[in-house]
């Protein structure tokens, strides 16, 4: 079993939408690691590593695999899925401005 971290890292000037990132992001990953994803857990950054101090990072995302061969196999199909329907990159990058028009 593999455990699989992608961090979002916490600083002056940065935002990060949690609702949007729960109600869009996630389940876009979901769909696209399909069945080889095991378990799948987000984090929010509350604090640092000394009282009163930011956290490092706003959000963390955990997801496990059995293996890294089934996290690369997965990543290796969607990413051919994409090709064949348009690029996943494209993808989270409209999802995000609309975001920031939202704002």
């Amino acid at each position: 079993m593999i455990e699989v971290t992608v961090a979002y890292p916490a600083g002056q000037g940065r935002t990060f939408n949690m609702d949007y990132y729960l109600k869009t992001h996630i389940p876009l990953f979901k769909k696209r690691m399909d069945a080889a994803m095991k378990t799948i857990r987000v984090s929010r950054g509350i604090g640092g590593s000394t009282p009163r101090s930011p956290a490092a990072f706003v959000a963390m995302v955990h997801a496990t695999f059995d293996s890294a061969e089934v996290f690369a196999s997965s990543v290796r199909s969607a990413t051919e899925t994409e090709r064949s329907a348009g690029s996943l990159a494209e993808e989270f990058v409209r999802c995000r401005c609309k975001d920031s028009e939202r704002r």
